[in-house]
């Protein structure tokens, strides 16, 4: 942008760099509202698993879109501040991580060695990947000096906070109601 004295082309520039930022992180909103939605049926408020005259969980969409505008309040200030969201990508790796030792204590409780083995080898392969994303600058979760990039850290934190204080509120919400979600993956089992 600053190499050129038009500005039809700045502002494309600009705007593209913008909408790039920002359109990389879409695959959020699509997978976010998925899993509320899916959780909807597992005693998550009945009011996500809605539609709308055209299929879509109208509702669902609305929450997703309130808490991502909600944490986008940071990065929306500064291009660093997008860029630094990039650095999220940790919360994936955590993910999946958790999912491996779910998925060892599964085997290990149903006696199935090959997805012990399997999921050892996933521990170790996330484990390594998460050590990766936050020690790396590469991938924009700590700064070239070493320390933590403040937004990245700030978004990943609220992530699990707002993730946990949204599991506390049903479970209690749903307690009240009689009904004790930790059975959820008893009678309903996770994909």
């Amino acid at each position: 942008m600053g190499l050129t004295n038009s500005l039809p082309l700045q502002l494309f520039m600009g705007i593209g760099l913008l909408m790039w930022e920002f359109s990389i992180l879409a695959y959020g909103v699509v997978v976010f509202a998925r899993y509320i939605f899916a959780m909807a049926f597992d005693r998550f408020p009945e009011i996500f698993t809605r539609l709308n005259k055209g299929g879509s969980p109208v509702y669902t969409h609305a929450f997703d879109l309130a808490l991502t505008l909600g944490l986008l309040v940071f990065p929306v200030v500064s291009i660093s501040g997008a860029t630094s969201l990039y650095g999220a990508i940790v919360i994936g790796m955590v993910y999946f991580m958790v999912v491996s030792i779910a998925a060892l204590l599964y085997g290990s409780k149903n006696k199935a060695p090959a997805l012990m083995v399997a999921s050892v080898i996933k521990i170790a392969y996330f484990l390594f990947l998460t050590y990766e994303a936050v020690t790396n600058p590469t991938f924009v979760f700590v700064n070239s000096n070493g320390t933590p990039n403040p937004i990245t850290l700030a978004f990943v934190i609220l992530s699990f906070v707002i993730g946990a204080l949204i599991f506390l509120a049903s479970k209690f919400y749903n307690k009240k109601r009689g009904v004790d979600i930790d059975l959820a993956y008893k009678e309903i089992p996770p994909e």
